[in-house]
């Protein structure tokens, strides 16, 4: 924990005792910038070429309820939106007054695409704040990267999906023959530039996302990593969102599964070896051929009503990207206002109690939840004589990514 961010967490925390209430904002900020996208991810919620529609909030809303899904024209122009400029400044810089110090630019689309992107995370690192974006890096280029360098922006979270051009392009319906190379040889002028100018940063973090399709490249994306000098490698269980198409064709076999914790093994001590970051013991115990969550919420709360929040491109706030209900609008009042409303209160309230119910929170796809993470870091902080016990029977490890 950084001191500049004690003041933030010191607040944080107070809310959490309190268990409504939010003293402060939110400690980190999950900001769309665009549903517009350069590539066809086959595990991608939006774009794989195996969804009949994109797994918008409204579909999986929609789903849930059984009700008749939102009409594919207005799927269509989903996809061609981008974060309102004006908008999106003010956003930033409402949350930087609230003690906001965390950013992550992310959406249904490629980050890179909104032209004003470079200036929001100039906006935020103006301020004192730190940002990490979510892109498929295809559009890094020297120049780009040297403008990242510049400002000093502090992290890159690539998701590749392979480790070799063969698995890539199988895994992105679409892409050109030298879209990997490409890919490789940015990331690799990325760490020579910091190496020559005794920088650390934007550091690189590359997100392996396992499916059937790429299951047996894990040795090959741990060689990749290397070789590119990147700083932390990421393992996912896909998630589904419970879409029926991609869980016919992204959903490991029981033998699929158990060569993988076997290849994993030997990519564990590989990675060590070389000292790269990893979450490959988290990964494990979060994998059940997808992302399943269900037995964490048992034991621990759910702290996100205060940690974190997600405005979509929309302007639409949601307490976190598992949660589909929104909880305001941004274009219609003010962030302060809709952080500290009573139907914020009601999710804290709710969420904060999840162990004690038998059931996800209402609205949100709590049984595959990619905070948990945090939820169990922010538990043992707080109850750090039952968080260690847990640990121990749940082996949950005490790592940090």
């Amino acid at each position: 924990m950084n001191i500049r961010d004690m003041s933030s967490y010191a607040r944080a925390f107070m809310g959490i005792m309190h268990s409504q209430r939010a003293f402060g904002g939110p400690l980190q900020a999950n900001v769309f910038l665009t549903n517009r996208c350069n590539l066809r991810c086959i595990h991608c919620l939006y774009y794989s070429p195996f969804v009949e529609r994109p797994n918008t909030f409204e579909t999986r809303r929609a789903r849930a309820k059984s009700a008749e899904p939102p009409a594919l024209g207005y799927l269509a122009d989903f996809q061609r939106l981008d974060a309102n400029i004006e908008g999106t400044k003010n956003l930033i810089d409402s949350l930087i007054d609230m003690g906001t110090k965390r950013y992550i630019f992310s959406g249904a689309g490629e980050p890179f695409l909104h032209k004003n992107t470079l200036e929001f995370m100039g906006r935020i690192k103006h301020a004192g704040g730190a940002g990490t974006v979510f892109t498929n890096g295809t559009l890094l280029n020297a120049g780009l990267i040297d403008e990242l360098l510049k400002m000093q922006f502090d992290e890159l979270r690539i998701t590749t999906l392979a480790g070799s051009n063969d698995v890539y392009m199988k895994t992105h319906a679409g892409v050109g023959q030298n879209t990997f190379h490409n890919l490789r040889d940015n990331l690799i002028y990325l760490s020579e530039r910091k190496a020559g100018l005794g920088l650390k940063k934007p550091e690189v973090t590359l997100i392996f996302v396992v499916i059937p399709q790429n299951y047996e490249d894990v040795s090959r994306f741990a060689d990749f990593v290397k070789a590119v000098k990147a700083d932390r490698a990421m393992f996912n269980p896909v998630v589904t969102a419970g879409d029926p198409d991609l869980e016919k064709t992204l959903v490991l076999t029981s033998e699929q599964s158990a060569a993988l914790r076997k290849n994993l093994s030997k990519v564990k001590s590989f990675l060590e070896s070389h000292r790269i970051v990893h979450n490959i013991e988290y990964f494990l115990k979060s994998f059940r051929s997808v992302l399943d969550t269900s037995s964490v919420y048992r034991i621990i709360p759910c702290y996100m009503g205060w940690l974190s929040v997600m405005v979509d491109v929309r302007g639409l706030v949601y307490p976190c990207c598992r949660c589909y209900e929104p909880l305001g609008n941004v274009r219609e009042e003010r962030f302060q206002n809709i952080w500290n409303s009573q139907e914020y209160s009601r999710f804290r309230k709710e969420a904060i109690n999840i162990y004690k119910r038998s059931e996800p929170l209402k609205g949100c796809e709590c049984n595959s939840c990619t905070h948990f993470i945090a939820n169990l870091r922010v538990f043992k902080m707080l109850h750090p004589i039952r968080g260690r016990s847990e640990s121990l029977k749940h082996s949950y490890p005490d790592q940090e990514i």
